[in-house]
């Protein structure tokens, strides 16, 4: 699979993010499942990607989930971010990673072993900095390389 990085700089919404500490632990408030998470790289990015997702593409929270259960061959595995349409069909399947950690072939097939499960119809793979974003063709399962995930109203016109 060919592989195009694409330079966004999600960290910018870090702005957004509420932070507290608490019992000498920092939290950060998750906007889509609406309770207070414990800080780590990972999820400061997941939280930038929703942000950004939400505010920048309009896509509303309540057809977002996080960090849900997903079993593939008998193995659980946790997905980072699901959008779907209307219809529950998932349409954007996001993994996030560390901000230190390089975007690989690893994370690749991570991403795709996710997708066996979930058959999103855009994959995107962002540690905050560096982005890798495909779209499948619906009729082929042909994938191509794309600059950013399509906005809410971009996917009602195609």
């Amino acid at each position: 699979m060919i592989c195009q990085y694409h330079m966004m700089n999600l960290i910018q919404y870090q702005s957004s993010i509420q932070f507290k500490t608490e019992g000498g632990q920092k939290k950060l408030w998750d906007i889509v499942r609406n309770k207070w998470i414990y800080v780590t790289p990972e999820e400061v990015v997941r939280q930038c990607v929703l942000w950004y997702i939400i505010d920048d593409k309009k896509y509303s929270k309540r057809l977002i989930a996080v960090e849900k259960s997903i079993i593939y061959y008998k193995v659980k595995k946790r997905f980072d971010i699901v959008v779907f349409n209307k219809k529950l069909a998932p349409i954007i399947l996001v993994e996030c990673k560390n901000p230190e950690v390089a975007l690989d072939q690893k994370s690749l097939n991570q991403i795709q072993t996710y997708d066996h499960i979930i058959n999103g119809q855009h994959l995107w793979l962002t540690n905050g900095h560096e982005n890798i974003i495909f779209a499948k063709a619906a009729e082929d399962d042909q994938i191509r390389s794309l600059a950013d995930i399509p906005s809410k109203q971009e996917l009602k016109k195609g």
